[in-house]
């Protein structure tokens, strides 16, 4: 049995398999919306939700139908509309309203990613990406209460999807230019800066541009380099710069030629917005059109997310750099 407090008052659901009955979803929304809480109100229902389980739909609809009736109902009652008026003059009087509209995004994000975890944990990933992209709470409430009804996991992918493509940025991919020269810079030193934090012993600030006119001036005239930029309405987000490489001459090694990936960065303001995954994507279109069908890239242990990313794209781990201090 799982319980609420709330000023003294209790809402329950059974939330073993098959346990849940329309009466204890009923008890506990009316309980809830006597206690007049919205947040209290969303967690019921996907407590009510992942209680009733996929091979229920009919009651799946009927929470998802109560769930909506009483959400509606509490924002007409007197207590909600005080609680709301009084909460908001209080906001504005500390000037917190912009902190109390990040808290409710913060709130329905998690809520969001529980739900996704718990029932399709394979989507998680996807999710994470998303959330992180949509800054109204109504659009999340939407996503949430679909991935509650989602019979299986292809149809809760389809949403997310589906939502994907509503609110994702459209940037634009084309080679660097000379003058990309300085916000290139503002990027890599971004990810120098990260470097350099993570690993103090192999890592140092800089002061100054984070590469020099020649270094970028010789990267744009390699007719074996690309670097290519995301841009947005002026804004580079980020950026890719890749080499073609060939294998040592050395008897035992199979001669190859591949595409390494030098350098992959996305400004922190547009992370886990599909940015990187673009880069990526077009570096291996690059690397078809020069005729390579192999693509490679090196990746700090420090860095999970990107880590991550890779491992979903199908990047996979084939050496190790080790190391040792003596000293």
């Amino acid at each position: 049995m799982l319980h609420f407090d709330q000023n003294s008052v209790r809402g329950a659901v059974y939330v073993t398999k098959d346990g849940a009955t329309r009466e204890k979803v009923e008890e506990m929304f009316t309980d809830l919306q006597v206690a007049g809480n919205l947040n209290l109100l969303q967690i019921g229902q996907l407590i009510a939700s992942l209680a009733f389980g996929d091979r229920r739909p009919d009651d799946q609809e009927w929470v998802f139908r109560r769930y909506r009736e009483m959400y509606d109902r509490l924002q007409e009652t007197p207590l909600y509309k005080e609680i709301t008026r009084l909460a908001t003059e209080k906001a504005l009087q500390e000037g917190h309203q912009e902190g109390l509209r990040e808290g409710e995004l913060r709130a329905v994000r998690g809520l969001l990613l529980s739900i996704v975890q718990a029932r399709f944990p394979k989507l998680s990933y996807l999710a994470k990406r998303l959330v992180s992209t949509i800054a109204d709470s109504s659009t999340l409430q939407n996503l949430f209460l679909k991935i509650s009804m989602a019979a299986n996991l292809e149809e809760a992918r389809q949403y997310l999807r589906e939502s994907s493509k509503e609110n994702s940025m459209e940037s634009e991919l084309r080679a660097a230019t000379q003058e990309d020269y300085e916000a290139v810079c503002v990027l890599l030193a971004e990810v120098d800066r990260i470097h350099a934090e993570a690993l103090p012993e192999l890592f140092r600030p800089v002061e100054g541009p984070a590469r020099s006119r020649e270094w970028f001036a010789g990267i744009l005239a390699d007719e074996h380099a690309a670097l290519f930029v995301a841009e947005q309405q002026g804004t580079l987000l980020g950026l890719i710069r890749c080499l073609v490489r060939t294998t040592p001459s050395l008897p035992m090694i199979v001669p190859r030629r591949f595409v390494q990936i030098e350098d992959l960065v996305v400004g922190e303001s547009f992370r886990h917005q599909g940015v990187g995954q673009s880069l990526l994507e077009r570096a291996a279109q690059w690397a078809c059109e020069q005729g390579i069908a192999e693509v490679e890239l090196g990746v700090w242990e420090f860095n999970t997310s990107a880590r991550a990313l890779y491992e979903h794209l199908g990047y996979r781990t084939t050496r190790r750099v080790m190391r040792k201090r003596l000293l």
